[in-house]
């Protein structure tokens, strides 16, 4: 039977398609949002579960290699500035590969007459969901399909261009020495407890989600003072920022000039950065700093090291992030691009905050051998709760990503949450489990729905460390909250129902008590292991992270240094 397709990134667009489309479409989702809405309004729609396999997650990736090893850049000099546009070019490939590969398999499987999509061009900000841009990529791929655009202008307009002169307004404090902090989020708090009681010089930047009682008590009990960007419209517009070179094609089609379209997008946003990084050479021009401290590489946190090691200050880097030894080639290049958002290779001290990511830090023996410290856990959870439940708690761990900043391998894709989420919800009330959902900021949206939609699970905006104490284990596929679990002492199910992603070293023995971790590729297994693990009285942690808590490690780190 023939069917009529179209093509949605967002609810707000398949409405539109609804209103403006025919009569008894199939819609392709590309986010989670409008599966859930296809899901609660009873539309039919493909589930991209039935068409994307594992060797596109491999394919996708070498692809990618292949974009970023082809970027030539002009004058964009730094690695945190050149951090930012390998990773929107790399997202924006990995979204055109994901569009054309799921609609090749939908139109292979089923005899599709016709694909209607909006047409909808458009540009709001770095990343947005209404960032819209599949009508150009359908052009491209799709010449000789019969694809209808409903819509043939940009339909919002265009992203205003807009140059800043950005200097920092308060430059008054003493010269003294101060210890830089890039931001207080990520439970930096507890470096600024320790600085505070060894009588050190705080500075960091304003924070605008940082509310007046918090800064309160930061600047009048912790010795913080904050330093803000002032910023004017530059009505000249006289910078220029040249395109960077890019020798790429996928399938012999030139997507350069997508990609080229996509840099263009964030030209203004590039120019301000940089010239943010100036106002930041002379914060550190006219203040003395003894140590910078970064939980991240991208853009200005990450600039604050480079510029601090230009200058042989003291850097050190505390990766946000868990980091792991990669298993193949295709692991390889997944968790290097992971790494590189949230490690300065070239800091003087790096923190590997745990065994797992000691194994990341020793196959690239020679890149770090001169500056990783084994610090064990700096700024992850580590509630250490002990008591068990009369009934089994189990917090589900996610890492979600949207259309626009999609990834490939390590992070499950939304119908794949999805589908766990249906899993879970059976399984949960099967067992008589509570399955807690600790929702990832890409689903946040969603919760309301989904409780909806899985009533046996419980979805939970709390706070991460509130949410660990309550329970007895975590089940992940892919997260921080994997290194959050075992540095708070509750065991960890690393649960791969497609088979395709290992995070770390794990027992694969679902019978072999007092592991901390443990590796599940089949569902049947699951409640096994779960009894394993409550059945187990003396779980060996310290085969991953050490014993002591992340106030004693930071206050024994920084004494080393």
């Amino acid at each position: 039977m023939s069917k009529t397709i179209c093509v949605a990134q967002t609810v707000e667009e398949l409405k539109f398609l609804q209103t403006k489309g025919e009569n008894n479409m199939y819609v392709v989702p590309l986010d989670l949002e409008v599966q859930i809405y296809c899901i609660e309004k009873n539309i039919n729609y493909f589930n991209p579960l039935n068409y994307i396999k594992n060797t596109l997650h491999k394919q996708s990736l070498n692809e990618s290699e292949k974009l970023i090893n082809s970027i030539k850049y002009k004058n964009i000099k730094y690695e945190s500035q050149k951090l930012i546009v390998r990773t929107f070019l790399r997202f924006r490939l990995n979204s055109i590969f994901y569009l054309i590969n799921l609609l090749k398999e939908i139109y292979k499987k089923n005899n599709i007459t016709k694909t209607i999509v909006s047409g909808w061009e458009n540009y709001e900000k770095e990343y947005s969901e209404n960032n819209y841009y599949i009508s150009k990529i359908l052009r491209l791929f799709f010449k000789g399909k019969k694809i209808i655009y409903l819509e043939k202008k940009k339909r919002i307009k265009t992203h205003n261009y807009k140059i800043y002169n950005i200097k920092i307004k308060n430059l008054n404090f003493e010269r003294k020495n101060y210890i830089l902090v890039s931001n207080l989020g990520y439970n930096f708090f507890r470096f600024i407890k320790f600085f505070n009681k060894k009588n050190y010089k705080i500075l960091a930047p304003y924070e605008k989600n940082i509310n007046i009682i918090k800064k309160t008590i930061y600047k009048l009990f912790l010795n913080v003072k904050f330093f803000k960007f002032s910023y004017n419209l530059n009505k000249n517009k006289n910078k220029i920022l040249e395109n960077p070179n890019i020798n790429f094609k996928y399938k012999n089609k030139k997507i350069r000039d997508i990609l080229i379209s996509r840099f263009k997008e964030e030209k203004s946003n590039l120019i301000n950065l940089q010239n943010k990084c100036k106002a930041i050479d002379t914060l550190f021009n006219k203040i003395n700093f003894t140590t910078v401290i970064s939980n991240n590489m991208r853009g200005e946190q990450g600039y604050y090291l480079e510029c601090a090691s230009k200058k042989k200050i003291s850097t050190i880097s505390v990766p946000h992030g868990t980091v792991s030894e990669y298993y193949n080639k295709y692991d390889k290049i997944y968790k290097k691009n992971i790494s590189e958002a949230i490690i300065y290779d070239k800091a003087k001290y790096i923190a590997s905050q745990s065994l797992i990511a000691k194994k990341y830090f020793l196959q690239y023996k020679k890149k770090y051998k001169k500056n990783f410290i084994n610090t064990g856990n700096l700024i992850f959870c580590d509630t250490r709760r002990k008591k068990k439940n009369k009934k089994i708690n189990i917090l589900f761990g996610v890492t979600l990503k949207k259309f626009y900043n999609i990834q490939f391998l390590g992070v499950e894709m939304y119908y794949e949450f999805l589908s766990n989420l249906k899993f879970l919800n059976k399984f949960s009330k099967k067992n008589n489990f509570n399955i807690y959902v600790k929702l990832h900021p890409a689903g946040k949206k969603s919760k309301n729905d989904l409780q909806s939609i899985f009533p046996n699970l419980i979805f939970t905006s709390e706070n991460l460390k509130d949410v660990i104490n309550k329970v007895d284990l975590t089940i992940s596929f892919s997260s921080t909250v994997i290194e959050d679990s075992l540095n708070s002492f509750v065991p960890v199910i690393l649960l791969d129902r497609w088979k395709r992603y290992k995070h770390c070293r794990a027992e694969i023995n679902y019978r072999k008590k007092n592991s901390s971790i443990y590796y599940i590729n089949n569902e049947n297994n699951l409640l096994k292991c779960i009894k394993t693990i409550n059945n187990s009285k003396n779980i060996n942690f310290k085969k991953n992270v050490t014993e002591q808590n992340a106030n004693e490690n930071i206050s024994k780190f920084m004494s080393k240094i």
